[in-house]
């Protein structure tokens, strides 16, 4: 009895935690990690895929959508140009995401290639990037994102 008592305390304190709400926790859906890694996938998804319903649940209103060019969208106006064309995504493909949890929000940092159409040419572009996940009301939404485009690597120097 005198063990069960404090395990029960902590296991409430540990389901109270401040920054945690019920879609967080991992005893009911997983880890706030996990949850975010697939959103993105999702989002890069939608993106290619021109599917806005997808990309509205996943961004939020007062989104941040910062380019590598330095433009710089709110939610609808980066929709309405994946939408229209103007921006075609063709591909996305990431590698060293990282994701950090501070209770109620997330960072999310790694490296992408993209493969895009935008301003009037094709554009292989490799990006280091840093994203910013909220959980509001039990809902994860992106509010930030910002790109910086990586140097290609340069030739090697011809042998003498």
């Amino acid at each position: 009895m005198k063990i069960l008592l404090p395990l029960g305390l902590a296991l409430l304190l540990a389901q109270a935690a401040p920054g945690q709400s019920p879609s967080t926790s991992p005893a009911r859906g997983g880890k706030p990690e996990q949850m975010i890694r697939t959103l993105e996938e999702r989002r890069f998804e939608a993106m290619v895929k021109k599917d806005s319903a997808t990309m509205r649940q996943i961004l939020a209103d007062d989104l941040i959508y910062t380019h590598s060019n330095a433009k710089v969208d709110g939610k609808e106006a980066l929709i309405a140009s994946i939408v229209t064309g103007s921006t075609n995504y063709k591909s996305f493909q990431t590698e060293d995401v990282q994701v950090r949890d501070y209770g109620g929000t997330a960072v999310v940092t790694g490296l992408a290639r993209v493969n895009v159409f935008s301003g009037g040419q094709d554009q292989n572009l490799r990006l280091r990037f840093t994203d910013v996940y909220v959980n509001r009301n039990g809902r994860w939404q992106m509010v930030a994102w910002q790109s910086t485009r990586q140097p290609e690597a340069s030739p090697a120097p011809a042998a003498k």
